[in-house]
């Protein structure tokens, strides 16, 4: 028979929908304004188009000659088809990531109610999906989303007693992003201090599903070996970013003195769990690796799992605190052990409040602000009018001399995605990776929404592209006084409105 849902469970029921409910209302206000469209988005997105068209990673816009291999291919394996099947649209791929980020809420929830607290389990999970971290994780074309509910899936197998089957979807996450090594490292060396895998017996499916990791892993090998020198390239290219640190410089960095209070807290707790054999220690088997791989590898991007360390860091110290106040003589009273846990709980949140962890509730959701970027009650990034002014200029654009698409370039980068429907029709949308392109049309979309990190790059493009924003001929499009699209093509400039 079905369980009864009682009033305690009817009221998780409905806090639980009030969180996911308050998320897609704020996923609609961020739009295209938080983040703004970025060019890791598109790059990623032609990937996705391109395998789902034609099952190849070798994508025309973003290089026509060889496929690019800047991560692996799990995320464009994993949403190219999707794009297939329903359509593509800007916003879709945007909505794709919130789905994947309700589905870990809903994983998050699962793993973290279980040691009991589940209240105080909830709000946290609620909170933290509320938060900058998780709504820019949500709203991004990027494979952090993706990522983090492969991750939950994984930890919530495992935690469910189907360590191998935990393990070997762990063991998939690399290849939709390199930093699911550090998730699968650690979930490896809790299953085997557990030794709970070696007291199972090894079974058909067991191994039905080792080789089906492996042959993955195999495609994937032998697609790097057939493009080595590409590989090498793009490998060497990004772990030479300026934003990448050395593994030891970020080994050394976790004894610097902002991060060797938290280390020494994660000790005591883990220590404390395993002495006292608290089952919520668990959660620090997600929660540290997440915080690791922030001190090793740096990514304005990767700020979603130091969101996940400090949710399940924080859960994980009210269940050492609660067992400490249960221990202590001090506090006998019921009363008196719940008054103390709900400071705690109170003190936790004012500290990821003024660290900028969680959000301020009297600001939400305007008052949010990341890498430069906020919500505005104001105009749209873009319109629909916009798509379609721009688009008839696009669609009035001549072939070239040698009867080709004309080949056009937006900034950023990103905006090209909106036009999506006129790529290898009236126009080729192009993104050059590793190879020199120069364009018959750059359109450049100066916006009140640009964070400074892009607005720095405004007054290049535009020299680039030859435009002169004080020159009313330059001006392909405007709306109101904050959006507006330069354009200066070489030749037939179209059909300008």
């Amino acid at each position: 028979m079905p369980r009864r849902i009682t009033l305690w469970g009817g009221f998780h029921l409905a806090l639980f929908l009030a969180f996911v409910a308050g998320y897609a209302v704020v996923h609609y206000l961020a739009s295209f304004t938080f983040p703004v469209p970025w060019p890791d988005e598109s790059f990623f997105l032609w990937q996705s188009l391109a395998f789902g068209d034609h099952f190849s990673l070798l994508a025309p816009q973003v290089n026509p000659e060889r496929p690019i291999f800047l991560t692996p291919p799990g995320y464009p394996m994993a949403v190219g088809p999707i794009f297939q099947i329903f359509g593509f649209s800007f916003q879709f791929a945007r909505g794709l990531s919130f789905l994947f980020i309700v589905l870990s809420f809903a994983l998050l929830v699962w793993m973290t109610r279980k040691y009991g607290l589940a209240t105080l389990a909830l709000l946290f999970c609620g909170i933290f999906l509320l938060s900058k971290d998780f709504v820019i994780a949500g709203n991004s074309a990027r494979m952090e989303s993706f990522l983090l509910m492969l991750v939950c899936m994984g930890m919530v197998l495992i935690q469910r007693g189907d360590d191998f089957k935990g393990l070997m979807l762990l063991a998939v996450t690399p290849l939709v992003h390199p930093n699911g090594l550090f998730f699968v490292a650690s979930a490896l060396v809790y299953v085997l201090f557990s030794g709970r895998i070696r007291k199972r017996r090894w079974g058909r499916w067991e191994s039905v599903l080792l080789a089906f990791v492996a042959l993955l892993w195999l495609a994937y090998a032998v697609y790097a070996l057939r493009h080595w020198g590409s590989f090498k390239n793009d490998l060497a290219w990004n772990l030479g970013k300026s934003h990448q640190r050395g593994i030891l410089v970020g080994l050394l960095n976790l004894f610097a003195r902002e991060h060797f209070f938290i280390l020494l807290l994660i000790f005591f707790c883990a220590a404390y769990a395993v002495k006292e054999k608290l089952a919520a220690a668990f959660l620090l088997v997600p929660a540290v690796p997440a915080w690791f791989l922030l001190r090793v590898r740096v990514d304005m991007w990767y700020s979603i799992f130091g969101a996940l360390f400090y949710l399940l860091f924080s859960i994980v110290l009210l269940h050492v605190a609660a067992h400490l106040f249960k221990q202590t003589k001090i506090a006998k009273s019921n009363w008196i052990r719940s008054a103390l846990l709900a400071a705690l709980v109170i003190i936790l949140l004012f500290a990821h409040g003024k660290a900028g962890i969680v959000e301020n509730p009297l600001r939400y959701p305007f008052g949010m602000q990341w890498k430069g970027m906020t919500m505005r009650e104001g105009p749209y990034y873009m319109e629909d009018r916009d798509v379609e002014t721009i688009g008839s200029f696009l669609s009035s654009l001549p072939r070239t001399k040698e009867g080709e698409l004309p080949t056009v370039l937006f900034f950023p980068r990103a905006d090209a995605l909106f036009f999506y429907p006129l790529d290898g029709k009236s126009v080729r949308l192009i993104q050059p990776s590793f190879i020199p392109r120069r364009p018959d049309v750059t359109i450049v979309h100066k916006s009140r929404y640009l964070p400074k990190s892009l607005r720095n790059q405004l007054p290049g493009e535009l020299l680039r592209a030859g435009i002169d924003p004080s020159r009313p001929g330059h001006v392909l499009h405007r709306r109101h006084t904050s959006e507006i699209w330069y354009c200066r093509p070489r030749g037939n400039r179209g059909n300008i409105p």
